[in-house]
């Protein structure tokens, strides 16, 4: 990259998660915000349960379940 600055603050190679675009972070992007959240439910029919990665929290002391994405890019 080019001299006078940190690596972790060189824009040379960053992508924006909301925009796509490279030389900038999501966090200063100047563009609308994507929505990013999504969500994926299945059906006890859908998988076999042994190849499942289970998890479970707890909010507000209600018990939250659910099956962790191995496949996520951040």
């Amino acid at each position: 990259g080019d001299p006078n600055h940190k690596a972790d603050q060189c824009p040379k190679g960053v992508v924006c998660f909301n925009c796509k675009e490279t030389g900038h972070k999501s966090s200063v992007c100047k563009k609308p915000r994507v929505a990013g959240g999504k969500v994926f439910a299945l059906d006890g029919g859908d998988v076999e349960t042994d190849s499942l990665i289970r998890g479970t929290c707890f909010i507000n002391n209600t018990p939250l379940s659910g099956i962790i994405d191995t496949g996520a890019t951040h």
